[in-house]
């Protein structure tokens, strides 16, 4: 049965069959929200059937529970409507009977080239809820979910929720999302290209920030795929924060009036380089590539601070000599993990050589562990 309905859902999906034509009479989604947290941005397009319409959960404990209706409650698997916004995504379905005692619990990670999964549910009670709820910080979008069948009939008792739990919690008008969010406005009407392409980050203040130009960005993030699109509404209800500078420990920068070369600092400091042969022990033999151009009127969204020496600026990844990756900031080098580094998206192309006199300066910090504000420090 469980196979069977898996075959039914993808034949759905494809437009070969309608579920609810093939299994049972009656409505097999979702009906109402009995809660959601408020980092579910519109929960109420979850509603119904699929109609790439969907809600967002912006955050790790982002969740919501869905009503699928008295009468109607479920006796199947569960297929969840998904659009993967960042690959690492995570979820936790939990099935509740009318009482909302949990019958069972399922979690698992969003796969790739895939728009549903079909969830295996293996008790003989049917259910009357079910809580959808992110357990990592990725970004995804949830359009519907649908049971397989329904209940033969109706359960005998269905005891009234207590008065202070019948309404729903409010979403608030401004969710606020995970920092590190990339977002961008919805092509509308009357709004110039120019400001719809623009991309800004959700910081750690909540608010949101503009990237400069492309090199700001890239130097942040690989691609744009991860942008989400937003309303001109939920745009305008983020608070516009200071502009993105370029990365610590990424490109070197240089305005186009002045041939001074910078090295990047954590906090938008710059540090003049003051000589090639401290260019080529600090960034190695490949230093002038690093070299990138600011425009003169963003130049003001750095601050300039004391001349780079012998030691490297905070902020930076290093390659001690026996090969070692760390982390370096205030004199303090720290090692990580592969699961650090694809969290933090430390890049190995800005990865700088370290000579042994240098290192000797830098004493050992321990273990990096995730850190959001190192990961996006704004």
């Amino acid at each position: 049965m469980k196979k069977i309905a898996s075959l039914l859902a993808a034949a759905c999906l494809f437009g070969i069959l309608p579920i609810h034509g093939a299994l049972a009479s009656g409505d097999l989604y979702a009906n109402a929200i009995y809660t959601v947290s408020n980092q579910v941005y519109e929960p109420s397009k979850i509603l119904g059937a699929p109609d790439q319409s969907s809600a967002t959960f912006f955050n790790k404990d982002a969740n919501i529970m869905l009503d699928m209706g008295a009468g109607e409650e479920g006796a199947g698997d569960l297929v969840l409507y998904f659009e993967l916004l960042n690959y690492g995504a995570q979820y936790t379905v939990e099935f509740l009977n009318t009482d909302r005692n949990i019958l069972q619990t399922y979690g698992n990670i969003f796969p790739l080239s895939a728009s549903f999964v079909t969830i295996d549910y293996t008790k003989e009670d049917s259910y009357r809820y079910v809580r959808i709820t992110s357990t990592a910080s990725q970004v995804w979008k949830l359009d519907a979910v649908e049971t397989a069948s329904i209940a033969a009939a109706p359960l005998i008792s269905v005891p009234a929720a207590p008065a202070t739990t019948t309404t729903p919690e409010i979403i608030a008008t401004n969710p606020r999302p995970a920092a590190g969010l990339l977002v961008k406005l919805k092509p509308e009407t009357g709004i110039p290209a120019e400001v719809s392409s623009t991309v800004y980050v959700i910081g750690n203040d909540g608010k949101r920030h503009a990237f400069p130009n492309d090199a700001v960005f890239h130097s942040w993030f690989r691609d744009f795929s991860t942008v989400t699109e937003i309303d001109s509404a939920l745009m305008a209800s983020y608070a516009l924060g200071k502009n993105i500078t370029i990365r610590p420990g990424t490109y070197l920068v240089k305005i186009t009036t002045d041939p001074k070369v910078y090295a990047v600092e954590t906090g938008g400091i710059l540090r003049w380089v003051p000589s090639e042969a401290i260019a080529l022990s600090t960034f190695g033999s490949k230093w002038k590539e690093r070299v990138i151009d600011i425009p003169d009127v963003f130049f003001g969204n750095y601050k300039i601070g004391q001349d780079l020496s012998s030691i490297h600026p905070n902020g930076s990844v290093l390659v001690l000599p026996k090969g070692e990756v760390v982390y370096m900031n205030n004199s303090l080098t720290y090692q990580f993990s592969g699961d650090v580094m694809t969290y933090m998206r430390f890049t190995s192309s800005f990865f700088a050589p370290t000579s042994s006199a240098i290192a000797s300066a830098y004493q050992d910090g321990g273990s990096l562990t995730r850190d959001p504000l190192i990961a996006f420090p704004y």
